[in-house]
């Protein structure tokens, strides 16, 4: 004769884990009487969560947003500086040749007189 085991269908009264009022239970899928306000309790734990991750979330991208802003506007008035630097340097050397020119000119003019 097989051994009586509450896994098995031959679960019997010897069983203290087993009970009869669970087989229509088992049958047919309900849940035991307390595990509605369980599952109740733990869906509103995990909505919570839920909750708390989506401002972290929230949080983190808005905070991801103003780094990345603040880092582009950096960006932005290090390159007008240096395209600013650069038309002064431009502007300089074109002074500068402009006076080379002038003065080989004038040299041209009224050579050096040589004794």
């Amino acid at each position: 004769m097989p051994q009586p085991t509450a896994d098995g269908p031959t679960a019997n009264a010897t069983d203290p884990s087993f009970s009869f009022k669970d087989i229509p239970r088992s049958i047919n899928n309900i849940p035991p009487a307390g595990w509605s306000w369980g599952e109740k309790q733990e869906t509103e734990k995990f909505k919570e969560k839920q909750d708390q991750l989506a401002e972290l979330r929230k949080q983190a991208t808005d905070a991801m947003s103003d780094m990345t802003e603040a880092t582009l506007e950096s960006i932005l008035s290090g390159a007008e500086a240096l395209k600013a630097k650069l038309i002064a340097s431009r502007e300089l050397r074109k002074q500068q040749e402009e006076q080379l020119r002038r003065e080989i000119e004038e040299q041209e003019k009224n050579p050096p007189r040589l004794i």
